[in-house]
């Protein structure tokens, strides 16, 4: 399979910070937390069903 590495910046919708704390800072203040999805877009999850044909270019959205 190849990869097709197609990005995108999302911003939460949620009204409050999300509940996000560290098992053991290591005595780091945490200023910042971040998010990551990694998932399959449309077109990648017909090709891996063998409906289509995967899509080989690498894309910046």
């Amino acid at each position: 399979m190849h990869a097709l590495r197609r990005r995108r910046r999302r911003r939460l919708r949620a009204r409050r910070s999300p509940c996000l704390e560290p098992s053991d800072a290591s005595g780091f203040t945490i200023t910042t937390a971040e998010v990551t999805f990694w998932g399959l877009c449309a077109a990648c999850g017909s090709a891996e069903a063998g409906d289509t044909e995967h899509p080989s270019k690498e894309t910046d959205v």
